[in-house]
């Protein structure tokens, strides 16, 4: 662990033949492709030495946070203060595309991959100043952050690999493209904790919105009219969904009820992310942000697993287990929330959530019942 938080501070020119010839794990262990279809990659490469580089780094991101790595230090450091310019890291990137291209110019179709050793050395050193990036970004990252750092630098290294696999072969424009791509995707990596929490919310909000359109679909009636009379409010559109029938209907008209919730309480977070222009004071400290990212996110997986248990054949243990899991994430969620002042929407979000919980198990009721 010393020798890879001293590897923080190593700069991005160290020589990396000695890195290379360490070989820490058996070059036949496979990464995952990113591209479909392809063969079985090659793993004598000259790029290889990327893969084995990245399991170090991996290890490192992986470590768990330091628990007080989002509390405010007592020096005028912030926990938000940049570590890496955006300048920088989109030099490092250029710098790596730039490699890429004369990768590829040197080891194309037909060409001997020896050719090319001089050039992939110049690819490695270019990986390495973005694996010293991650690292140094690593230090006092949340769990939004060391997620989106090892995502990065996964993506980053596969392609790597892929691209250095396909030496002299027609796939190396291919892969090298995938490898710029990889890059300029690297350059949008958040350089601080509340950036790629505020994302991640942002993302889990618009995926619980496109599903709260979704459900609303489900309840209209198969010609795009509203089912009953009491739906008449549902913008119906066109809609390709079957007529639900209770207790199927009662169960997803409360699930959209609680998804609505669901996106009026990200709202609100995502709101109270940012700083207004009258005052700072407003913001939701980054502690209860994190905590309400992670809420967020196992709410959307959880209602996504409930929407399809619940629309066409109505599914009572996979929706019951999903239903567990949504209330333990959006209960860290709605504490948070009630910590701005918004108590009214964690107070509607738990209504909802229980009125969903009673409707499940009226309707499992009624199922069994139905069975024997």
């Amino acid at each position: 662990k010393n020798s890879l938080v001293a590897h923080t501070h190593t700069p991005a020119t160290s020589c990396w033949s000695n890195m290379a010839a360490a070989e820490i794990v058996s070059p036949q262990e496979p990464l995952s492709p990113l591209t479909p279809g392809l063969p079985k990659r090659r793993t004598d490469h000259l790029l290889r030495p990327a893969c084995n580089r990245w399991l170090v780094v991996k290890q490192r991101l992986e470590e768990a946070p330091d628990v007080n790595a989002l509390q405010p230090p007592p020096s005028p450091v912030a926990p938000d203060a940049l570590v890496v310019k955006p300048e920088e890291i989109k030099q490092v990137s250029k710098d790596f595309q730039h490699a890429v291209q004369e990768f590829k110019d040197a080891c194309g179709e037909g060409v001997h991959e020896v050719d090319g050793d001089e050039i992939a050395r110049k690819v490695l050193k270019s990986f390495e100043a973005c694996m010293d990036i991650l690292l140094r970004l690593r230090e006092g990252a949340g769990i939004c952050l060391r997620d989106a750092l090892l995502t990065a630098g996964s993506h980053l290294t596969d392609a790597t690999d892929l691209l250095g696999g396909s030496a002299g072969t027609r796939a190396v424009t291919l892969q090298a493209g995938v490898a710029v791509d990889c890059a300029k995707d690297f350059e949008k990596i958040p350089l601080h904790n509340r950036v790629a929490t505020v994302r991640r919310i942002t993302f889990c909000l618009a995926e619980l919105t496109e599903v709260e359109d979704r459900l609303k679909q489900a309840l209209c009636g198969p010609l795009g009219e509203p089912s009953d009379a009491e739906d008449e409010d549902l913008d119906c559109g066109d809609s390709d969904f079957q007529e639900l029938q209770s207790p199927q209907k009662e169960v997803v008209e409360a699930l959209s009820k609680a998804v609505g919730e669901l996106v009026r309480v990200l709202k609100a977070a995502s709101e109270a992310s940012l700083p207004t222009k009258n005052s700072s004071s407003l913001m939701l400290p980054l502690t209860s942000l994190e905590a309400v990212a992670i809420g967020a996110a196992a709410a959307r997986e959880s209602v996504q697993g409930l929407t399809t248990a619940t629309i066409g054949e109505l599914d009572v243990p996979v929706a019951t287990e999903c239903l567990s899991q949504l209330l333990e994430g959006a209960s860290s969620m709605g504490d948070k929330i009630e910590s701005l002042g918004t108590s009214v929407t964690a107070e509607a979000l738990s209504a909802a959530l229980i009125q969903l919980k009673e409707t499940l198990e009226k309707a499992t009721k009624e199922t069994q019942k139905g069975d024997a």
